[in-house]
């Protein structure tokens, strides 16, 4: 990790590397606080919290791949599932990461074995497994957060799509926020 950041910085221009630190690895304190107030301005400054956003990018990158490679089902499930613990491993395991590798890895392991993915259960499981390890991260700003966030989309935003009779891409782009 601290390589990596080293030569992040040794290769960009400070304040590019800054925003790259950010949105890997989720370190803020790299970017100038002139940037971070135009990020809060615009309503992005969550790409600098590391979480479902960048899981989802983890696993389609490595869905991509393996599929560009011809790996068997058995590779793309277990490299996926490395690749998102090392990942992980490299964010320090932050609640909103614990929540979305452990949703990630049962929605692969769901599509593993050819079973619906029911993204209620893999909600509701990644809390009591977050909960098992450390009980007071329900107390956590980040542990409500990341699971409201997560429980709007998973179970808000369709009810109001469905409610309101929406379809479509543009519809998404404006329910889902």
């Amino acid at each position: 990790r601290e390589q990596g950041i080293q030569k992040i910085k040794t290769l960009l221009p400070e304040r590019e590397a800054g925003i790259l630190l950010g949105m890997l690895l989720g370190e803020k304190e790299e970017i100038n606080e002139e940037s971070y107030l135009s990020f809060q301005k615009t309503g992005i400054v969550h790409l600098f919290s590391v979480s479902g956003l960048h899981m989802g990018f983890i696993v389609w990158l490595c869905s991509w791949l393996f599929e560009l490679i011809s790996f068997s089902r058995n590779v793309k499930f277990w490299g996926t599932t490395l690749i998102i613990v090392l990942y992980s491993t490299l964010i320090g395991w932050p609640i909103p990461v614990r929540r979305a590798a452990v949703m990630a890895v049962l929605a692969l392991l769901a599509l593993h074995y050819g079973e619906k993915r029911k993204l209620a259960d893999t909600l509701g499981l990644a809390g009591v497994l977050i909960l098992a390890v450390n009980p007071a991260d329900l107390f956590r700003i980040s542990f409500q957060l990341s699971f409201l966030a997560t429980w709007g989309i998973v179970y808000l935003y369709p009810s109001l799509k469905k409610r309101f009779d929406l379809k479509g891409k543009v519809a998404d782009l404006i329910m889902v926020p």
